[in-house]
């Protein structure tokens, strides 16, 4: 299965810059903007856990699809509980340890891309 980082593979260091700009740019800065902070607000007149859990699933599923006809039922099962999970997390982040702000999420996403990306390329 393709992944963001994949088109990194085996390029060496050279991709650093490319990884950081797709990893908090493209990737992070846009996904958390798109799916913590828009729903986070729309969905906390449901309270932080259902608002959470909501965005959680919307970003699991969006996971998921980028797989879906690739992978198996426990591989896709992964594919979309492991990013629910974090979601929990930097939804978690944001309401509750910065006061509604997506930038810490921002960071630790774009870090998790750049590392997963940078594994990739090395």
């Amino acid at each position: 299965m393709e992944t963001a980082g994949s088109a990194y593979k085996g390029m060496g260091a050279g991709t650093v810059p490319a990884i950081l700009i797709h990893a908090f740019i493209q990737t992070a800065l846009s996904e958390e903007i798109l799916f913590r902070g828009f729903p986070e607000k729309l969905a906390a007149k449901l309270g932080f856990w259902k608002g959470s859990a909501i965005q959680a699933a919307i970003f699991g599923a969006a996971h998921l699809l980028m797989g879906w006809g690739q992978v198996g039922v426990l591989a896709g099962a992964v594919i979309m509980i492991y990013p629910m999970a974090v979601a929990l997390l930097l939804g978690h982040l944001n309401e509750s340890l910065s006061d509604g702000s997506i930038i810490p999420s921002w960071i630790v996403h774009g870090a998790l891309n750049t590392i997963a990306a940078s594994v990739q390329a090395f």
